[in-house]
């Protein structure tokens, strides 16, 4: 099961018109043979996580039905890689500039999807990458372009006084409290009830 910043990514980017780029091509694995190619891949990288609100609860409200819900989740910050493989160098660069393009432009689509930032800040160069699933030994170009993200992912669930605490969250940095000896405390824990 893939992250879900990483499936919501691939998702949106099915849906937009890359040039060359069969949306079943767009995935989180990586080309193994020519025949595979063009392909895109999405990986992430650098990623921290802190949950939302207290102990990762961002609010209860009342549903359709007037039952108690609560929102639930996490906030996920890192980077997002878009890998673009071909054989044609003039083909990834067109696949990349309208993945650019498209995924500016996609702003309200990504939102709904849970990003509340996905920026573009590197643009590499193609560089030879092999093909490991290749007898003979191939190669083909990788292009990347990574991108910035903040994304919450948030789902509901019961609340109210019949659905038990099963998740507490309890973090403290230092800096916020000293111990006897004047150096800081840091505490970091987690009580999980199945």
């Amino acid at each position: 099961m893939a992250l879900k910043p990483i499936s919501e990514f691939i998702a949106a980017l099915k849906g937009m018109s890359l040039p060359s780029l069969a949306p079943a091509r767009i995935g989180e694995t990586t080309p193994k043979v020519a025949g595979d190619l063009p392909g895109v891949r999405v990986v992430a990288s650098a990623l921290s996580y802190a949950p939302l609100g207290i102990g990762g609860s961002r609010m209860v409200r009342l549903d359709s039905s007037s039952a108690l819900v609560e929102d639930v989740g996490r906030r996920i910050t890192g980077t997002l890689n878009l890998e673009v493989w071909g054989a044609d160098e003039d083909v990834i660069n067109q696949i990349a500039a309208a993945a650019a393009e498209a995924t500016a432009a996609a702003e309200t689509d990504l939102l709904a999807r849970g990003f509340l930032r996905l920026r573009q800040s590197t643009w590499q160069p193609a560089v030879d990458a092999p093909l490991r699933g290749a007898s003979p030994a191939a190669d083909a170009l990788k292009l990347v372009l990574a991108y910035d993200m903040i994304f919450e992912d948030i789902e509901s669930k019961p609340a109210g006084p019949e659905a038990p605490i099963k998740d507490v969250d309890v973090r403290v940095f230092p800096g916020l409290d000293a111990g006897a000896d004047g150096t800081a405390i840091e505490e970091d824990m987690d009580i999980r009830k199945t």
